[in-house]
């Protein structure tokens, strides 16, 4: 079993509660995305971060189902002979205003949704 904990820290006096639940859980959030079983301590630029991945999060829904992925073929050429032996096949996703979108993006965010 493991932990992901976010901590938030403030004056006495000076945050209100729900203030604090909301950075404790964006800390959690940080420390979820970053593998898990570990404490992070709220940090102010976190909260753009984790806005940020919501946000494509909801992209990526959308561009599912508005097919917005590219199945490429790149081969794989055996360079003494020439002969092509095998092909990868590379996902992409051409978002619609950000341009192409890094698999080492998106892949990561699918596969903790999944």
């Amino acid at each position: 079993m493991t932990a992901s904990v976010g901590v938030a820290l403030a004056e006495p006096g000076s945050a209100e509660a729900r203030s604090l639940l909301r950075e404790a859980d964006t800390a959690r959030s940080v420390a979820r995305n970053e593998g898990g079983d570990r404490a992070v301590v709220f940090e102010p630029a976190m909260q753009e971060t984790v806005q940020a991945r919501f946000e494509l999060e909801l992209e990526l829904r959308r561009a599912i189902d508005q097919a917005e992925f590219v199945l490429n073929y790149q081969p794989i050429v055996d360079l003494q002979t020439g002969e092509l032996v095998e092909a990868e096949a590379l996902i992409r996703w051409d978002h619609p205003t950000q341009g192409r979108i890094a698999p080492s993006v998106f892949i990561p965010l699918a596969r903790s949704r999944a």
